[in-house]
């Protein structure tokens, strides 16, 4: 790591934010963004938001869990905005998923029922078992230890002979034990049992037996005898087991080995029966064990079924609701669900809220959302006219690229607006418009009066987000660092300081005792490292001046001499380097040191991160940045420049193309036969330099 990275790193901004790197996921520092970027979860309701986000913050208004209501994000005052997509989940809920993998819970309730029954709790261990996620081709995910607790509890309670116990409660393990991976399948053994009650749980267990080998049809004639049953346990499992055995034998050919789906291999007359099964289950049993489970088979039939009415009206029961113990699902794993199995089509939707995701995700598309589309959902928005109004705002400003007329449909804040994520959202839009109709000041204004308007840390940092691209973009970057700036977040004012601020801003927050050290500390690196690399060589030798003692260690870098290299070429200080170029801008060395300090310090502050992101507008710092190898060629070009001099700029030259024949250093394409000309004359006027005895090849 360059200690320049060292500075922002100080200062609080993460290196992902800074380079911009591919490899990492990064956010990009706009608002106006409309293409899918996941890597850039804004704080409000957005095309670029992935869907799961924008649904997340409209269930957050309908009183969900939400990641702004996090206290441990309240106290982050660096919390960043735009984020990851992962971050959502991971900060926002509090809710325990619902898991198919045992506990330590299950299996110790298991093995005290067990010994109740006077037998060893020698069973398998489950913990390198599969694990199933929900969704498809989870079927054996059932086969647990819970289950077996339950089914063994049943045995207990029951009025059943004591052999008869054991030998049912031997064979439920014994089914369990099929699901460890290194067991053989064994036979289920039922001899001995012969009393009403010990048949029926054995036929309960052939049903179970079949149903986890595949075998529906038997699976459903088994537990379809157990549903007049007089235990109360069998008659209510067997039951959702008929439904459950019904739905797995419909969507048996439905997919693939690598659990990918094809709806139309879906058996639609069995799923029928699934449905009504499911229904009757609900029906006799709408607070049954099952019930939960029965109301999510019923989402995967309706999906299968590629009905979208029902399919929605499901999602839009299970979102609306706020109990934990009525959900079947956490609340990541139903909009993950969601996202995956309906969002795909607004067909048949006609709930606002998951409307509105669609609506949102259409306007992002290559033939996206029309206005008449929209105009024609607004009866299905008559109970959120507001969310209606925000969807037409959104569509003029990131569709029909009409600010004016985004204008015209978002309504204006009042000191009494209640920004909650919708209006919010409403908010930011409108305030994007203004600056996109050229009304940078009121625009500015708008800014400023949502910050008296919220207490949500994210909705804080999102308009210290966009405060900042005003001010940068309507030239006024040195209103950030104001005393009485609300922008306090310190990776925004950092990638202000590298990437536009001018000489005097650095300066004045280099020299400012009243600003964090760290901030101090960069805006300083900043302006030396352009000034030395930008051609203002007098004013790096008065900067220097502004380095504290003892020297930070980010800093050292433009104090100390550079030294011998690897490749054994030897620099004085950098103001020593300045000091020559200043009055001999063609030295040799001076210039293969400036193009040494240039290659071992490229910062990220040397790239774009966009024109519309904050640090994309055009620096306000004079001059070009000095390419190492337009420095070479000079050298090259001056046959009387030092031997040694020439051949280390011959050979770094010749390496700007190692090893891939990309130029690295600037991007220029240069004739290959020019760089073969380099590696000659390098080879063959200072064959005795260590450059050329080490250099081989040329590229």
């Amino acid at each position: 790591m360059n200690r320049f990275a060292l500075a922002l790193l100080l200062l609080g901004t993460p290196l992902a934010h800074a380079s911009f790197d591919d490899s990492e996921c990064a956010p990009s520092l706009q608002l106006q963004a409309k293409g899918l970027d996941a890597c850039s979860t804004q704080a409000f309701l957005s095309p670029s938001n992935d869907t799961r986000a924008n649904l997340h913050w409209l269930l957050s208004d309908a009183g969900q869990p939400s990641l702004a209501g996090n206290p441990e994000k309240a106290e982050d005052q660096n919390a960043l905005v735009p984020f990851a997509l992962d971050q959502l989940f991971s900060v926002a809920s509090p809710e325990a998923a619902p898991t198919d993998t045992p506990t330590e819970a299950d299996t110790n309730s298991l093995s005290a029922l067990i010994e109740k029954l006077g037998m060893s709790a020698d069973y398998p261990d489950l913990s390198e078992a599969p694990s199933y996620a929900s969704g498809e081709g989870s079927r054996q995910s059932s086969n647990n230890t819970d289950t077996t607790a339950t089914f063994i509890a049943q045995l207990l309670a029951a009025d059943l002979p004591e052999p008869e116990r054991k030998r049912l409660a031997i064979q439920r393990l014994t089914l369990l034990q099929q699901e460890h991976p290194a067991s053989e399948p064994q036979p289920l053994n039922f001899t001995g049992v012969q009393s009403i009650p010990g048949r029926q749980f054995a036929t309960y267990l052939q049903g179970a037996a079949a149903f986890y080998d595949g075998d529906f049809s038997a699976a459903i004639a088994r537990f379809t005898e157990l549903t007049s049953s007089e235990q109360p346990w069998l008659k209510d499992t067997a039951s959702y087991m008929v439904a459950r055995s019904q739905l797995n034998a419909a969507q048996a050919n439905a997919f693939d080995e690598y659990g990918y789906a094809d709806l139309s291999k879906a058996d639609q007359p069995a799923l029928a029966n699934a449905e009504a099964a499911l229904q009757a289950y609900l029906a006799s049993y709408p607070q049954g064990d099952y019930a939960l489970s029965a109301k999510g088979l019923l989402r995967r039939v309706y999906w299968l079924q590629q009905d979208n009415v029902k399919l929605a009206a499901a999602y839009a029961e299970q979102l609306a609701e706020q109990d934990l113990n009525k959900r079947d699902s956490s609340l990541q794993q139903l909009t993950d669900e969601v996202d995956n199995k309906l969002f795909t089509s607004a067909q048949g939707v006609t709930n606002p809220m998951l409307l509105a995701v669609i609506d949102l995700k259409n306007m992002r598309s290559e033939e996206p959302l029309s206005k008449e589309q929209l105009q024609a959902q607004k009866p299905l928005f008559a109970s959120e006219p507001d969310l209606y109004a925000y969807l037409l705002g959104a569509w003029h400003y990131y569709v029909g690229e009409v600010p004016a007329e985004a204008l015209a449909v978002l309504p204006e804040a009042t000191d009494d607006t209640i920004l909650d994520h919708l209006h919010f959202s409403q908010q930011v839009v409108r305030g994007m418009a203004l600056e996109e109709d050229g009304q940078w000041p009121a625009a500015q204004a708008h800014w400023l009066k949502l910050f008296k308007l919220t207490e949500q840390p994210i909705q804080l940092q999102q308009l210290q987000l966009a405060l900042a691209l005003n001010y940068e973009h309507s030239n006024q970057v040195e209103k950030i660092f104001a005393a009485d700036s609300l922008i306090t977040n310190s990776d925004w004012r950092a990638q202000v300081l590298s990437r536009v601020a001018s000489p005097e801003l650095l300066r004045r927050v280099a020299n400012d005792g009243k600003v964090a050290t760290a901030e101090s500390i960069t805006a300083l690196s900043v302006l030396l490292y352009k000034d030395l690399l930008q051609g203002h060589y007098a004013a790096f030798k008065a900067d220097l001046a502004l380095v504290p003692e003892p020297v930070p260690e980010p800093l050292t870098q433009f104090v100390n001499a550079q030294g011998e290299n690897d490749d054994g070429y030897t620099c004085p200080t950098p103001k020593e380097t300045a000091a020559v170029l200043e009055s001999e801008p063609g030295n040799a060395q001076a210039l293969n040191c400036l193009g040494e300090f240039s290659r071992s310090h490229s910062l990220p502050l040397d790239g774009s991160p966009g024109e519309y992101a904050l640090g994309g507008s055009k620096s306000q710092f004079p001059g070009e940045r000095f390419d190492p190898l337009h420095g070479y060629q000079q050298i090259i070009a001056n046959e009387k420049a030092p031997a040694d001099d020439r051949a280390y700029a011959l050979y770094r030259a010749i390496n700007c193309y190692a090893t891939s024949g990309y130029n690295h250093c600037n991007g220029d394409e240069i004739d290959k036969a020019v760089r073969k000309q380099w590696f000659s004359t390098l080879k063959r006027q200072y064959a005795n330099s260590t450059w050329a005895q080490s250099l081989k090849y040329y590229w």
